[in-house]
């Protein structure tokens, strides 16, 4: 944000003065309790060997890829400062190619080689359950599914992965409790629906497995094989006609449900893996114009490839060349059912083109057809946000909040929704939230201890607690930003300490005069001639503040994977 960038010049003279404004000034908070430790990373002493199986009597394009991808994790673990979770990635990916060619021991221990080095890369478990799973060890995929949802709660695949495990070894309560829970995550679920069928068939209740198949065939019809279910349910109900028509029906279309990291294993069995992976090491490596002829090709070969063409569309859109990336991603939009991302792609481009109510409305797009993708919900709230449609903003923002608990920015930007839009309370709880779920977070921190200082609303300001928070910030950030400073003069103005505030606001009005920052300095000229009045801000952000302008986010966090 170019107000703290400008606001570095401050940090020579601060530093030097802040010892002597807060002396004495602010009760100490009390002793935070020490950091936990930093997990241990495992060394290769750790590590399992791989039992790598013969390949001889594999096809000469699979030994091809198994090797190449062999000789990938060796170069990595030979290669001098390279990181956990990079070392985790070689594992990962070694692990995923062996699994495609169902060779399962070996690929089982390049996933556990990988958690162990990366124990909060949710993949790995879910790619165990996977294997576990083919395997008819329902036990062990259960308890790697359970273990994604520790690090992901509201991860669909992983929820409906359990409650398969769960109904095929006769915990029908457990069952139904994750299917309503899927349900919850995605209403139009038709896994869902169809597993709380086969539920209520096995309680006998086949009124109930009726509705529930019904409901499930009319969200997904090309599920063909729900058919036989349903005459099944109503044979017993003696509803003869009904049975033989749906036994007519019955076919092998499997009930489906969206599986990313399924989908990209079943893309590894193709030559085009290969391509695709070379031309991405190509763009990591900043080689753009090798990695665009590489896409360019596989798009040639296949202009129905919507992944060819989204990645085709990234790199181009890293160059800088916005209109063609978005060609490429309109180009890919009737050719996969992974529409979401896309769509969020779309959104970026548009934005960059300078169309944001286009981009808006693939933003919407993006999560109607996803209605789990945190990402999608994110930028939509930010669009709204930096469009001034603040109130539609929060929902989507508290969504974000319930797919990833963890997501600072997430309850940051919640937080300064309700400010912006005057709910008082509500901010002072969301901030509340945040710092319970990340207790160390400097940015919530910082933002609760400015509300509590300058809220117009009595019942919420504190200004001892403020300055408990602000001291705390201090301590954790090596500088000062100037958002503390402007803090720091509204904590004393609230605690009746107007020199203070005075000599605070005088001190970065003169720092930002010398930046030659006129128009900053005049709005701090406001504040300053309140504390000289002796009167406390009453207006914690300014309504132009940048801080109510979120960045969207960019193209290199975007692929159709």
């Amino acid at each position: 944000m170019e107000r703290k960038s400008g606001a570095r010049r401050l940090v020579s003279i601060t530093m030097a003065v802040l010892s002597v404004l807060f002396r004495g000034a602010l009760t100490v908070a009390a002793a935070a309790p020490p950091a936990e430790p930093p997990p241990v990373q495992a060394t290769g002493s750790e590590l399992e060997p791989i039992p790598f199986p013969n390949l001889s009597a594999m096809d000469a394009n699979v030994q091809e890829q198994l090797e190449s991808a062999r000789a990938e994790l060796e170069e990595t673990a030979r290669r001098p400062g390279v990181n956990p979770e990079q070392r985790a990635l070689a594992y990962g990916r070694m692990g995923q190619m062996l699994q495609t060619y169902d060779l399962l021991d070996a690929s089982e221990s390049c996933y556990r080689n990988a958690l162990r080095l990366a124990p909060r890369d949710y993949r790995w478990s879910y790619y165990l359950a996977l294997g576990y799973r083919a395997r008819g060890d329902l036990d062990r995929a259960g308890a790697q599914y359970a273990h994604v949802l520790t690090l992901r709660p509201n991860d669909l695949a992983a929820v409906l992965g359990l409650a398969r495990i769960e109904l095929e070894q006769g915990r029908t309560k457990d069952a139904a409790e994750h299917f309503q829970r899927a349900l919850k995550l995605d209403p139009g679920s038709a896994a869902a629906m169809a597993g709380l069928g086969e539920i209520a068939a096995a309680g006998r209740d086949y009124t109930k497995a009726v509705e529930h198949y019904e409901e499930a065939l009319r969200r997904q019809p090309q599920a063909s094989s729900l058919h036989y279910r349903l005459a099944m349910a109503y044979r017993q109900l003696r509803q003869v006609d009904k049975a033989r028509l749906h036994l007519g029906k019955q076919g092998d279309g499997a009930v489906n449900y969206p599986d990313p990291l399924l989908e990209e294993l079943v893309r590894m069995k193709t030559g085009r893996w290969q391509q695709r992976e070379r031309a991405n090491r190509l763009l990591e490596t900043g080689q753009h114009e090798e990695a665009v002829r590489l896409f360019r090709q596989m798009v040639a070969q296949d202009p129905t490839d919507a992944l060819a063409l989204v990645d085709l569309g990234t790199a181009l859109a890293q160059m800088g060349r916005v209109e063609e990336a978005v060609q490429q991603f309109e180009a890919a939009l009737p050719h996969t059912a992974s529409k979401s991302r896309i769509h969020l792609n779309l959104s970026m481009g548009l934005i960059q083109m300078g169309r944001e109510e286009q981009a808006l409305e693939h933003c919407r797009h993006s999560v109607d057809t996803d209605p789990n993708f945190t990402e999608a919900h994110f930028q939509l709230a930010n669009l709204l946000m930096r469009r001034g449609r603040v109130d539609e903003a929060i929902p989507h923002y508290g969504r974000v909040i319930e797919l990833d608990p963890g997501n600072a920015f997430a309850h940051f930007m919640g937080a300064m929704a309700l400010v912006r839009t005057r709910r008082w309370q509500e901010a002072r709880s969301r901030l509340h939230a945040g710092l319970t779920a990340l207790p160390e977070d400097t940015d919530l921190m910082h933002a609760l201890a400015r509300l509590l200082a300058a809220c117009p609303d009595a019942a919420i300001r504190n200004g001892q607690r403020a300055g408990q928070l602000l001291q705390k910030v201090l301590k954790q950030v090596k500088t000062p930003d100037f958002e503390h400073l402007e803090t720091l003069a509204m904590i004393y103005a609230e605690l009746g300490l107007f020199d203070r505030a005075v000599q605070v606001q005088r001190m970065m009005i003169t720092e930002v005069t010398r930046a030659q920052r006129s128009m900053l300095a005049n709005l701090l000229q406001d504040n300053l001639a309140r504390y000289q009045r002796k009167e406390a801000c009453r207006q914690p952000w300014r309504d132009n503040d940048p801080v109510f302008q979120p960045t969207p986010l960019p193209f290199s966090l975007l692929t159709l994977q």
